[in-house]
């Protein structure tokens, strides 16, 4: 009898459980669970969780492989691959994540139009992770926000995880004027 207890006790750990409708608490099932900082491996660690404990779930990534989590007011993502026995299918759950990317590299112009002579209204180092706010319709640059920093930048230069990814992202057109370009006579053309 008490290996029959054990075992379901083992059981019961090795299951997410959802507790209540309001908390919507899971138990991880392993020990050493990374949390990252965004839904993807190339993101940060920003703690671990083992056996037995219990986070709030938020939701989950786009894909369903991440599941967003709660650890007592700092958020993150654990993989779903350590999450099973969910009374729900992962993609049931709402999408949450917030588009982030990381800078790919040393020093990053952040631009006031998405164009290469837009002013340039700051700089972000590598590694500095961004949030995504739109795209244009060219394809080519990605609206950003960092802190009090916002503006346009060229998307080859974030990690951005795939083309539907970025497809999510709302689209932003912005009438530009052109810039005038002086002649040697004097007069000014427009491009």
């Amino acid at each position: 009898m008490k290996l029959k207890i054990a075992s379901l006790t083992l059981l019961l750990l090795l299951v997410v459980t959802i507790i209540g409708a309001d908390g919507k608490r899971i138990t991880i099932p392993r020990d050493h669970v990374r949390v990252r900082y965004g839904p993807n491996t190339e993101y940060v660690v920003i703690s671990h969780l083992n056996r037995g404990d219990q986070v709030e779930y938020i939701g989950r990534d786009h894909t369903g492989d991440w599941i967003k989590v709660d650890l007592d007011g700092i958020q993150g993502w654990v993989s779903a691959d350590f999450v099973v026995g969910l009374e729900v299918d992962v993609m049931q759950l709402p999408i949450v994540e917030d588009q982030i990317a990381r800078v790919l590299v040393d020093t990053l112009n952040v631009r006031s139009d998405p164009l290469y002579d837009a002013l340039i209204v700051g700089k972000v180092s590598r590694d500095v992770i961004l949030t995504l706010t739109g795209r244009d319709d060219g394809g080519e640059w990605i609206r950003v926000q960092n802190g009090t920093l916002s503006g346009w930048v060229v998307r080859v230069h974030l990690s951005i995880p795939d083309e539907a990814y970025f497809m999510r992202l709302p689209l932003i057109s912005r009438a530009h004027t052109p810039t005038p370009i002086p002649t040697e006579t004097g007069e000014t053309l427009l491009p």
